[in-house]
């Protein structure tokens, strides 16, 4: 493998067909052929299933998820979780589905269920390896954040904590979720739907008055097929057609 490039920044380039026109066809590339396709039911490509939607359904954003129990003196957890993206902008709201183990509900939905609470704190990239680390399959009791070194601190809004080295957190409350069964009846994950009612983001990151995020800054990591994980190193702007 190559060595990492820490000098490597997001650019903006022109598309990759600039002088396309409508209605002008894009041919499939070589090697490709519209003629040479394999068709699979479902069924047939069960085993393999996870491989292959986690290695076609990319770039996945990451949400490094921090939640506590309803206990007193209950442990925090930090966990990320790559099936997860924006539902609805008015009011804020954002999806996670967390899949069961073995069978039982992970620690980060045992602890959402029960407070109603959770932060979504961004992955970036100059704490990747930390993050990854809090993957790990712990018990109950082990908090990630001591294991991987990161530093949980108060929220602003709500009881979970954020992660403080992460460049924003979303501070949300669960708005509703809805558990999904396979053909045998078994529940093996629960989709959560959070309503932000905070948002916490470092200065320099965000643009003041488009409170826009800055891609050079803030780095995100995205998850790829495997154990890989990608970089947003580069970006080009098609604008939308008018009617």
């Amino acid at each position: 493998m190559e060595p990492f490039n820490h000098n490597a920044t997001f650019t903006c380039t022109d598309p990759p067909h600039p002088e396309w026109k409508p209605a002008e066809n894009q041919p499939i590339p070589a090697p490709f052929s519209s003629t040479r396709e394999a068709v699979y039911t479902a069924a047939e490509l069960k085993r393999e299933m996870y491989s292959l939607l986690i290695s076609a359904v990319v770039p996945r954003p990451i949400a490094f998820v921090s939640t506590i129990g309803s206990d007193p003196g209950a442990p925090a957890n930090l966990a990320p979780f790559s099936y997860y993206t924006i539902i609805c902008h008015d009011p804020p709201t954002l999806m996670l589905s967390i899949n069961y183990s073995r069978g039982k509900p992970k620690d980060t939905l045992i602890n959402i269920q029960e407070t109603g609470q959770f932060v979504i704190n961004s992955f970036n990239e100059h704490f990747v390896e930390s993050a990854n680390h809090c993957s790990a399959p712990v018990p109950y009791t082990v908090e990630e954040n001591a294991l991987s070194g990161l530093t949980l601190i108060p929220s602003n809004f709500i009881k979970p904590p954020r992660c403080k080295e992460a460049l924003l957190s979303f501070e949300c409350t669960l708005s509703h979720s809805h558990n999904v069964e396979n053909d045998a009846g078994d529940i093996v994950t629960c989709v959560v739907f959070g309503r932000v009612v905070g948002i916490t983001v470092k200065n320099e990151v965000m643009d003041v008055e488009s409170k826009v995020v800055d891609l050079a800054l803030f780095k995100p990591v995205s998850r790829l097929g495997g154990n890989f994980y990608g970089r947003t190193v580069s970006g080009y702007e098609i604008k939308r057609p008018s009617a």
